[in-house]
C-alpha cells in the first residue's frame, strides 16, 4: 500500500521538519505508483469498508426512526424519572434508595 503521507500526485510531501521527500521519477516506480492507486481506489469500498459503511448507514437509520417514533411517545416514557418512580428526593441517601427499591 502507498504511504499514507506521500502525496504521488504531487510528487512528494513536505515533512514536519521543514524537509521534502522528493519521489524516484523512473518510469518502473512511476508505473508502480500508478498502480498503488488504481489498486487503492479500487478496493477503497469493497469487502469490510463496504460492510462497515452499509452497516453504520442502517443503523443511523434506525436511530433517526427511533428518535422519530419517540417523539410522538407518552410524557411517562419521555420524563423518565427514577427518583420519583421510587418515591425518593433527588438528593435522598443510599440507604433510602436500596429501601425504597426493595419496597418496589
Amino acid at each position: 500500500r502507498p504511504s499514507t503521507e506521500l502525496d504521488f500526485e504531487s510528487g512528494g510531501s513536505a515533512q514536519p521538519d521543514g524537509s521534502h521527500v522528493r519521489l524516484c521519477k523512473t518510469s518502473f516506480m512511476e508505473a508502480r505508483r500508478r498502480n498503488s492507486l488504481a489498486i487503492a481506489k479500487a478496493t477503497r469500498f469493497r469487502g469490510a469498508n463496504l460492510l462497515q459503511i452499509v452497516v453504520l448507514t442502517v443503523g443511523w437509520l434506525l436511530m433517526v426512526r427511533v428518535l422519530f417514533e419517540l417523539k410522538d411517545a407518552p410524557t411517562e416514557l419521555r420524563t423518565f424519572d427514577p427518583y420519583d418512580i421510587l418515591g425518593v428526593a433527588r438528593g435522598a441517601e443510599l440507604k433510602e434508595i436500596k429501601k425504597a427499591y426493595r419496597v418496589k
